[in-house]
């Protein structure tokens, strides 16, 4: 599971591109979770993940973090608080 946490007024988060390739290599099933406050945020299964930077919604940038803004992600993807992030992780 990657865990990023957006400490900025407008949430913006950066994701290594060397975590997902070794995440990816190494086979099985991981998770992003972004942060936008204690507790609520956006949770993308290795699928999700790995169709938005194939499809460059994910622009890498020059510093090899792959950058994500609230214009990139999806409303099915969000929680609002522990209970739904719980509940995403439940059928996994």
């Amino acid at each position: 599971m990657i865990i990023k946490i957006s400490r900025t007024e407008k949430p913006f988060w950066g994701v290594g591109k060397n975590y997902i390739d070794l995440l990816n290599e190494l086979g099985g099933n991981f998770f992003l979770v972004l942060l936008d406050s204690k507790s609520s945020g956006y949770f993308y299964s290795k699928k999700e993940l790995n169709q938005k930077v194939e499809r460059n919604e994910w622009r890498l940038g020059s510093n090899q973090n792959f950058k994500i803004n609230p214009s990139t992600l999806d409303g099915k993807n969000v929680f609002k608080s522990i209970d739904q992030f719980l509940l995403k992780l439940e059928p996994l």
